[in-house]
């Protein structure tokens, strides 16, 4: 099967994330993948740089016309049996140029915010994937057809940070002082993500360090916030970085205080790392905890949006080596390894493409 996936993000985050994972997974399972993302752009760059892995750089933001006539062209010479549309712009733009092609084209949905157009999810694509129970609630609110919507949990591979590169980051981490516990926290620097109520967690405790990795365009609000709070000397901002497994592997817990989420793929890979969990269980992050009521999990400390107080206090309690932590830990590494896996999403994407490319050739056969 040949397989094209379409990013027109210029950055990377969860969703491009998403793309490369599944994009290496189909290509181990044997089948010919192309990528088309705007020229320069992360997934552009990333594409570039894996062996077998075809790259269409589109023009501009891959949005105008101009990325739409080479889009289309492309598709037309290389005739993909399937088309994955990674992002709200891809289908809108994607789904029309490639409209009368023949060729199935799938969506993706990675977050749970509204849905501003549920047309273009029923008429410009034949599925919409939603990376989680949560992402398919907000399109059928939205008023996109439940035929439409497919449900599969984002999957990755499990990281091996070397013991040099483990190494690097502790002794990052020691810089801060040693016996200190650290608490790390990974994502792009928007208010979404809930850093400022990790850092006014910071300042209400004692006893650890904080450290954000990502870059955003919150990242001066965030220095302003550290400096208010005098605690310079205990949260950094450390950037992007390419070195997570390895900062997961030497932190003491990982920690995320987001308000809305699709399914944070950091999440899981702390899970996979054996990191213990502190997280808010919203949107599909609910589901990746396992959250049995209000604030109760069997694989982490789940805390509400936007309280300081209580995630400082469950950051405390997550620190403590009790035997309860311990096992929270085995638990969502094994729920981690067994679900979210890089394996299991391409299964079912690949039992996606299936099911449509045969309805695709019945519907011509008619």
């Amino acid at each position: 099967m040949k397989i094209a996936l379409v990013s027109t993000q210029r950055t990377w985050g969860g969703g491009e994330n998403v793309l490369a994972q599944l994009a290496l997974g189909c290509q181990r399972a044997g089948h010919a993948i192309g990528v088309a993302a705007p020229a320069a752009s992360a997934a552009a760059e990333w594409a570039s740089k894996q062996a077998g892995i075809e790259l269409l750089e589109l023009p501009g933001r891959g949005r105008g016309p101009a990325a739409m006539w080479r889009l289309r062209s492309w598709v037309a010479r290389t005739a993909p049996d399937v088309i994955v549309l990674n992002d709200p712009h891809a289908i809108t733009y994607g789904g029309v140029a490639l409209t009368g092609l023949g060729i199935q084209r799938v969506g993706v949905k990675h977050t749970c915010f509204p849905v501003r157009s549920a047309w273009k999810h029923n008429h410009l694509v034949e599925r919409v994937a939603c990376v989680a129970e949560a992402a398919r609630r907000e399109c059928l609110t939205a008023g996109v057809h439940a035929s439409q919507l497919e449900v599969i949990h984002a999957g990755l591979d499990r990281l091996a940070p070397t013991s040099d590169e483990t190494a690097a980051a502790k002794s990052l981490f020691a810089a801060r002082g040693e016996g200190a516990k650290h608490v790390l926290a990974i994502g792009s620097l928007l208010p979404v993500k809930g850093f400022d109520t990790l850092i006014e967690a910071a300042s209400r405790s004692t006893g650890w360090n904080l450290w954000i990795a990502g870059e955003g365009p919150e990242r001066v609000a965030l220095e302003t916030l550290i400096a208010k709070l005098g605690v310079t000397d205990r949260v950094t901002l450390l950037g992007f970085r390419r070195d997570i497994g390895a900062l997961l592997a030497a932190a003491d817990v990982f920690a995320s205080a987001s308000h809305r989420e699709g399914l944070s793929l950091v999440l899981v890979e702390a899970m996979m790392a054996g990191t213990p969990v502190v997280a808010t269980p919203v949107g599909g992050n609910g589901e990746a905890l396992q959250i049995e009521g209000p604030g109760v999990s069997p694989v982490a400390r789940a805390v509400a949006p936007a309280d300081p107080a209580a995630m400082a206090a469950a950051i405390k309690a997550a620190l403590e080596p009790s035997v309860a932590n311990a096992a929270r830990v085995i638990a969502a590494k094994d729920w981690a390894d067994e679900h979210f896996t890089i394996e299991r999403m391409t299964r079912d994407y690949l039992a996606l493409f299936d099911r449509l490319n045969s309805i695709g050739s019945r519907s011509r056969a008619a």
